[in-house]
Formats: C-alpha cells, structure tokens, sequence
C-alpha cells in the first residue's frame, strides 16, 4: 500500500500496529502517539511487520545509546547553530522531499561534540516532517563534502558509523536521500570504510552529483542555486 492510501486504510493499519505493539515485550514499554507511528508506517509503505521491526530498532538505539538523542532546544547548541554547517533550505527536491544543506567545510571540530552535529540533524529532521508533504515524501540531504578534514575522518570510529547507520536506516520518515557534492579524497576513504555496512537500500539513496554547488552563503537570496540539480533547473534565474 501506497502513502496515498485512505484515512480508513491508515486507521486499520495503526489499530493492527498498535496491537502488536501492546503485545511487544519491550515496545509495550512506550507510549507511542498516533502521528509517530504513522511515519512508521509511511516509511514502510504501510506494511506492518516491517514498520514494527523498524520501531524496535530504533527503540533499541534509543535504550543502548541515548546520548545520540535529544530533548534539548537550539540555544542549548547555539555554537554548533552558529557554525552555519546544517541548514534547511527554503526549497524542495523535484519529488517534494524537504532539503537540508550540510556544509562539511564549515565544521569546526574542536567546538562541541560530534553527537551535538548529530542533534543538530535530529532538530532539522523532525522541523521539516511537521510538515505534511514531507511527511509524505521525505527528506533530502544535500552534502557539500568541500574540505571534508582530517578531524571529522577520527570520528568515524565502528561505533559511530554502525550507530548511525542503524539510526538513519530506522528513523520514522517516508524517504532520506543522500545526495553528495564536491570532492574530497579523505571522503573518498570515509566511503570505503562505510559502505560494505551499508544496506543495499540505503546505497541506492545515496547518489554522486557530477556537478559542484556554488560557494555562496545559505542565506544569500539566491539559496536555489545551491539545489538547482535536483530541483530540475535549468535556469539559475528562474
């Protein structure tokens, strides 16, 4: 079943979900509301073995690592805000996904924790599926891999690259796609080391642009240029 399908459908749907869910000997254990549980379902194309089984994952992460989560708000990050390397974009992707803008270049790694980047991602991503079509669509990541530093490869530890794969594959959201820019040989080399644990599913959200996004600031009027390939532009003017 599609994400198109009917209230009924969905109501059925979540009624056979939250029944397993009361019988799951540690799920039974949350408090699940119902718009939570549909983005489980949406990112499993309503089907409800697969959306318990990403619901389970992700709780286990949760309970085997919660720092990677937060309850905090923007000021309680406000130098990794001010470093401009996470940025939602006024735009969406020519399917409708919601785009946020990851600038690798201006991480600054001696401030804050690589979990603080990571909160940074969890606040964006749940901003933008409030909203009701990227609810339905998903959201796209946009990284311009430009200066790509030694410092973030020493954060690429087994640890940090299972657990965030294993967050990304789970997180309730219809679709997250990858869409990398620019060059970096350190990269190249992070690749390598993270791609054999990726699932085949998640390889294929994942694409290279040929093209490099222009180097102007996030804020500038002209933000559509940074995205003008997937938007489908032919025209930076338009």
């Amino acid at each position: 079943m599609e994400a198109n399908a009917s209230l009924d459908e969905i109501s059925i749907h979540l009624l056979q979900l939250r029944k397993v869910l009361e019988g799951h000997d540690i799920l039974r254990k949350f408090e699940f509301d119902e718009n939570y549980l549909v983005r489980f379902l949406l990112g499993t194309n309503f089907h409800v073995p697969d959306a318990l089984k990403r619901i389970l994952e992700f709780h286990l992460l949760f309970l085997s690592d919660y720092t990677w989560f937060t309850t905090d708000g923007p000021a309680d990050i406000i130098e990794i805000l001010n470093m401009n390397t996470m940025i939602g974009l006024p735009l969406r992707d020519k399917d409708g996904r919601s785009v946020i803008l990851v600038k690798l270049g201006n991480l600054d790694v001696s401030v804050g924790t690589m979990v603080m980047h990571v909160h940074l991602f969890h606040m964006w991503a749940e901003h933008f599926i409030q909203d009701e079509l990227s609810l339905l669509k998903g959201v796209c990541i946009l990284i311009d891999v430009n200066s790509f530093s030694w410092g973030m490869f020493k954060w690429l530890t087994p640890h940090t690259i299972k657990t965030a794969i294993r967050m990304v594959e789970n997180y309730p959201v219809k679709e997250m796609t990858f869409h990398v820019v620019n060059k970096s040989y350190l990269l190249q080399a992070a690749v390598k080391l993270v791609w054999p644990l990726l699932s085949r599913e998640m390889q294929c959200s994942v694409t290279r642009q040929a093209r490099p996004v222009l180097d102007r600031s996030v804020t500038a009027p002209n933000t559509i240029e940074y995205f003008w390939l997937e938007c489908g532009k032919t025209d930076l003017r338009e």
